[in-house]
């Protein structure tokens, strides 16, 4: 606390020699302290370095362009691209197509267990924007989802 002081007291003799007039010291230095706190909440919780806050790690991936992401690097036997990608990064990896960030399972027991174990944690993702336009926005019986398709679908799957 003692050492805050001293920078804070340095800092005021500091500013007060360039103002004079309390009015602009208060102002400039309630804006710095201000932009301190605002930097320090934002490193801390955006970049995860926090106590537990921010968004989750992605897996590793190959470093992409900013705008095409890896499209132009990828070739047409993209299943032996993928295979050359796990051994590198592992079962788990990422990589961007465009500006989409794509995650490969390469491992079958880990598909297993995303599409059958925890299907509903990972069937979150965004509709096409053709599909959408398509479908009367997701209305139809192929893109629905939640209580809406589960109503439709029980009409065309009746038990006999």
């Amino acid at each position: 606390m003692t050492q805050l002081n001293n920078h804070l007291s340095w800092w005021l003799k500091v500013i007060a020699n360039y103002y004079k007039d309390d009015l602009t010291l208060a102002v400039i230095t309630i804006s710095v302290l201000i932009l301190a706190i605002s930097w320090l909440l934002w490193s801390t919780s955006i970049n995860g370095h926090g106590h537990g806050h921010g968004p989750p790690p992605l897996p590793p991936g190959p470093r992409s362009l900013p705008i095409v992401g890896h499209h132009p690097f990828l070739s047409r036997d993209l299943h032996t691209q993928f295979t050359d990608m796990a051994r590198t990064y592992g079962p788990v990896f990422k990589f961007r197509v465009g500006a989409k960030l794509l995650v490969v399972i390469s491992s079958p027991d880990l598909a297993r267990a995303v599409f059958r174990d925890h299907d509903e944690t990972f069937a979150n993702r965004e509709p096409p924007v053709t599909g959408v336009a398509f479908s009367y926005g997701q209305q139809d019986l192929v893109w629905s989802n939640g209580p809406y398709w589960a109503r439709r679908i029980s009409r065309l799957a009746m038990p006999f």
